[in-house]
């Protein structure tokens, strides 16, 4: 799965598309879910959040 999320950025962004791409290697799949738990999640999460904050709101 994370290959293909790499591969996926890399696709993206060579077509143009506006795309950051994040490799929390040492966090598991539904790492979200320990956020507020776990700072590494916690850490993450929020780095998604405020990237999607940005793209929606400006």
């Amino acid at each position: 799965m994370r290959d293909d999320g790499i591969r996926y950025g890399e696709l993206l962004a060579a077509a143009g598309v506006p795309v950051e791409v994040h490799n929390a290697q040492t966090l598991v799949h539904g790492y979200v879910g320990y956020a507020g738990v776990v700072p590494a999640a916690t850490e993450a999460t929020n780095r998604g959040l405020v990237a999607l904050r940005v793209v929606l709101h400006g």
